[in-house]
């Protein structure tokens, strides 16, 4: 899950992926300038979320509820 993410985050040119050889092989994510713009619009939405959602709440047998807005 965690890789079509990646890959699709380097399809939309918001990461650039680099493969470093060697036992073991390792893949390398960063940024791209264009991951960079996006710095101010997610912190953006992190800061409304804050406002707006409430923490996640554990039901009677103690597993997480969905957050909902106010």
């Amino acid at each position: 899950m965690l890789t079509e993410r990646l890959r699709e985050l380097e399809r939309e040119h918001i990461v650039s992926r680099v493969v470093m050889s060697g036992p073991p092989v390792r893949v390398q994510y960063s940024l791209t300038e264009r991951g960079i713009e996006l710095e101010p619009i997610i912190r953006a939405l992190g800061e409304w979320a804050e406002v707006h959602v409430s923490a996640p709440a554990e039901d009677a047998r103690g597993k997480r509820r969905v957050a909902r807005a106010r």
